[in-house]
C-alpha cells in the first residue's frame, strides 16, 4: 500500500470557499442555498435601518453581488429559474420599505448627470 499526504474525501471538500461534492447535482444546493439564507438574514436585519434608496442599492452592489459573482464565476453550472425569482423577491422586499419620493429623486438625479437608471441597479 502506498502512503501519501493526500486524504480521500468521500463527502467532498472545500476549496477557496467552494464546496466540491462527488455529485454534480449537489454542488448548487450545497453552495448557493446557504448563501441565499445568509443574504436573506442580512437583508432582514438591514431593512429596519433608516437607509436611503441609494444606500440600499449600494448595500446590494458592494456586499451582496460580489458574493454571488464569485460563485457564478467559480461554478459554471446553470441555475434553476426559481433561484433568480427568489432573489428578485428578496431584493424587492428590501426596496418595498422605501417611499416613492426617494425613487423619483434618484431618477431625476440620474437624468441630470446623464445616466440611465439601469446603471444603479
Amino acid at each position: 500500500m502506498i502512503h501519501t499526504q493526500f486524504v480521500l474525501a468521500p463527502d467532498g471538500f472545500t476549496y477557496l470557499g467552494i464546496k466540491i461534492t462527488p455529485d454534480v447535482e449537489n454542488i448548487i444546493s450545497v453552495n448557493y442555498d446557504p448563501l441565499v439564507k445568509n443574504i436573506i438574514e442580512m437583508l432582514d436585519r438591514w431593512s429596519f435601518l433608516p437607509i436611503s434608496m441609494l444606500g440600499h442599492i449600494n448595500i446590494i452592489k458592494m456586499s451582496i453581488l460580489p458574493k454571488f459573482l464569485y460563485l457564478f464565476q467559480s461554478i459554471p453550472l446553470p441555475l434553476p429559474a426559481s433561484f433568480f425569482s427568489t432573489l428578485g423577491k428578496t431584493f424587492l422586499a428590501l426596496f418595498g420599505t422605501i417611499n416613492a419620493l426617494d425613487f423619483v429623486l434618484i431618477y431625476f438625479t440620474c437624468r441630470m448627470i446623464g445616466e440611465d437608471l439601469n446603471c444603479l441597479i
